[in-house]
């Protein structure tokens, strides 16, 4: 542990902002989908919403 010496700030690993290697469109479409299915769902099920 002592051997490591703070050269790099940033920690070994992807790039902040390329957390997920998928095409952008694909993030939106899975978040869409999700929020839609959420809101069909409350919606079947009578509620206020």
């Amino acid at each position: 542990m002592a051997a490591r010496t703070p050269t790099k700030s940033a920690p070994s690993g992807p790039p902040p902002g390329r957390a997920f290697a998928l095409p952008w469109p694909l993030p939106a479409l899975l978040a869409w989908s999700a929020c839609w299915a959420l809101f069909l769902a409350l919606h079947d099920l009578q509620l206020p919403v």
